[in-house]
């Protein structure tokens, strides 16, 4: 005898309770598939904002920049020996996209009236890659020309409005140089950018990197930013690069980006509570649709078992009935996730602003086949559990008792 399809024939004697049975399986499953869809998407825009925002896919740095405090700025810099060397070994690279050298700097700026902390950032903007400048938006005037003679800046939007200055307006900067003196210049303010990030927006200043290094009095750096054309080749260019360049320091944007991590793990513990409450619900309505089969169903059950069909055989039906329905229901679940998911990522739905930040996010949604293979098999698996846990004691009853139920 066929046991799979006479338990196929079985799973349709009640049809009403196998629907519901799937229907629950199917909800469930579509919970489960938005829910790891929006964490999936999350984590792929975290990294990627991180890695084209700011912080690339790899950055070389002077041994100690990250690690140690100076006694003033730049005295854990890149030499410009040091930098030359560095960029001679990125330039092998062979999925390279785009170099970039960084100078990390503050002080005061000042509108004649008024004077803020400033957290500055010397950037070569002909070298950014097209992406960058998503996450640096111009709001008003331009970016910055690295062409154009004199010191020109452009300054966060919140840092803007606090000094109350606009494009074409000439503020003040001063900095501790890299020799541990003071020095102050007259800088145009040539346009206002927004990060989406009102913290950052309420300190940022930019401006080239021959300007940063003129203000500073230096020809270091603070980092070589290397940005890749595809982020799973990060591992393999940066043992390339630790291995041309032993006395520098090579890290990863994984190394570098806290932040992503602790996303990473709050989701994690997040989606492993909403995981657990899941798998409860559908072990209980799996186990009940399963323990009231076998109780309307103990004279079959009993006649089976006295043609001489063993327990096993029977209890294997049942855990095919069970695997059917969870199948079933996981798939069309999964599949109509798919399809919202879709819709909505078609639509470009956004989202208010975060706490913390100034720009509408958009939702958005991951679709893996993968993840929608894992939750199918999940599913497959409670319901094979399911199927053992109801059946465990009631085919152990008596055959006779069967008979009389």
């Amino acid at each position: 005898m066929n046991w799979i399809t006479f338990a196929w024939r079985n799973l349709w004697r009640n049809p009403r309770r196998t629907i519901l049975t799937m229907l629950t399986v199917g909800v469930t499953a579509f919970a489960a598939a938005v829910a790891l869809g929006y964490i999936l998407a999350t984590f792929n825009a975290v990294r990627e904002g991180t890695i084209l925002g700011s912080v690339g896919h790899l950055q070389v740095l002077h041994r100690g920049y990250l690690d140690k405090i100076g006694e003033r700025p730049l005295q854990y810099g890149l030499t410009a020996d040091e930098g030359a060397r560095a960029q001679r070994a990125i330039a092998s690279l062979h999925d390279l996209r785009s170099v970039a050298r960084q100078i990390d700097f503050e002080g005061l700026v000042s509108n004649g009236d008024l004077s803020y902390g400033f957290v500055g950032d010397g950037i070569e903007p002909n070298k950014q890659a097209p992406d960058y400048f998503d996450y640096h938006t111009v709001v008003a005037g331009r970016y910055l020309d690295p062409a154009t003679a004199g010191t020109e800046i452009v300054v966060g939007a919140e840092l803007a409005r606090k000094l109350a200055i606009k494009p074409g307006d000439v503020i003040s900067l001063m900095v501790s140089t890299a020799s541990g003196g003071i020095n102050a210049t007259d800088a145009q303010v040539v346009g206002i950018i927004s990060t989406g990030v009102k913290d950052l927006d309420d300190r940022i200043v930019q401006t080239s990197f021959g300007s940063a290094q003129k203000l500073l009095r230096t020809d270091k750096a603070s980092r070589i930013v290397v940005l890749l054309n595809h982020t799973s080749s990060t591992e393999a260019a940066a043992a390339s690069l630790r291995g041309a360049l032993p006395d520098l320091d090579v890290r990863t944007w994984d190394q570098i980006a806290s932040l992503y991590h602790q996303l990473v793990s709050l989701y994690r513990n997040e989606f492993s509570v909403l995981g657990t409450i899941l798998a409860v619900t559908i072990l209980l309505s799996m186990a009940n649709s399963i323990v009231m089969s076998v109780m309307e169903r103990q004279r079959e059950i009993s006649t089976l078992r006295a043609l001489g069909i063993s327990t096993g055989i029977v209890k294997f039906m049942f855990v095919n009935e069970s695997v059917f329905t969870s199948a079933i229901g996981a798939a069309v679940g999964a599949c109509l996730g798919a399809l919202v998911m879709g819709a909505v990522n078609y639509a470009h739905v956004r989202l208010p602003p975060p706490p913390g930040r100034v720009k509408p996010v958009l939702l958005e949604f991951a679709l893996s086949v993968h993840a929608s293979a894992g939750i199918g098999i999940a599913f497959i698996v409670l319901g094979v559990l399911a199927a053992a846990f109801a059946t465990r004691r009631l085919l152990k009853r008596n055959i006779l008792e069967g008979f009389s139920a």
